[in-house]
């Protein structure tokens, strides 16, 4: 029986097979690709060992280069949060009569104000070090900072310690009030509640130089304890 030769029948010729291509009747076909030819197009041993090596000598330069990027991504998150809480420290004074947050117990000559944080800070197990609920949220600070606890800590901060379960949790804070904000005990080089060596503030209009006022700090995980924070300015000037 005689058959027709099928208009789209693969035809194989002796120099495709050498060339390494196909024809598929008059409509050519991608010629294949030999992995493991000789061919000027694949990488040689030498080649490869090059770019290894090159990859070798640029890693460690990559790494510090990411480690420099996520620091100072690190330190803009820290003032951004720091700004934050400055943000809602003058909004509470703007909607209070222009009194100020204080960092102690209000008693005596700080009666009539709130203080900005209570409660300490320490190493324990103890909730209020891990456990936002306890003093950070119930700040009157809280409501003006859209309710955020992130901003009360420095994202730098690495100190942890035992919550439930034997986890380990980050505390919750990292920064304190300067007590120019308060009595200003420890301003005049020892402790002294009724010195009157240095201003303390009770208004936002009364503070002197606001350029040359801070109001909060990061302090060292091993020196923070209560919301306070007391730098010595006689002798020191």
């Amino acid at each position: 029986m005689n058959m027709k030769t099928h208009p789209f029948r693969m035809v194989q010729s002796s120099s495709a097979l050498n060339s390494g291509s196909l024809q598929r009747g008059n409509v050519g076909v991608r010629p294949s690709v030999n992995l493991f030819s000789s061919s000027p197009q694949a990488f040689t041993l030498l080649e490869l060992l090059v770019v290894i090596g090159m990859l070798a000598l640029l890693s460690p330069m990559l790494v510090a280069g990411l480690a420099r990027a996520n620091h100072s991504s690190r330190s803009v998150l820290c003032l951004n949060n720091l700004r934050q809480l400055m943000l809602a420290w003058r909004q509470y004074s703007l909607d209070s009569n222009d009194v100020l947050l204080t960092c102690e117990t209000p008693v005596g000559i700080l009666s009539g104000r709130a203080n900005w944080l209570a409660g300490i800070l320490d190493f324990s197990s103890a909730q209020y070090n891990w456990d936002p609920a306890v003093y950070i949220e119930t700040s009157p600070m809280f409501p003006y900072c859209g309710k955020s606890a992130e901003i009360f800590r420095c994202p730098a901060d690495k100190s942890t310690v035992i919550g439930p379960n034997g986890v380990r949790m980050p505390r919750v804070r990292s920064r304190s009030m300067s007590q120019v904000f308060s009595r200003g005990g420890w301003l005049d080089n020892f402790y002294n509640e009724d010195q009157r060596v240095w201003r303390v503030y009770d208004k936002f209009s009364n503070i002197v130089l606001p350029h040359r006022t801070f109001v909060f700090v990061d302090e060292h995980p091993y020196s923070i304890n209560d919301a306070a924070f007391g730098s010595a300015c006689t002798g020191n000037q």
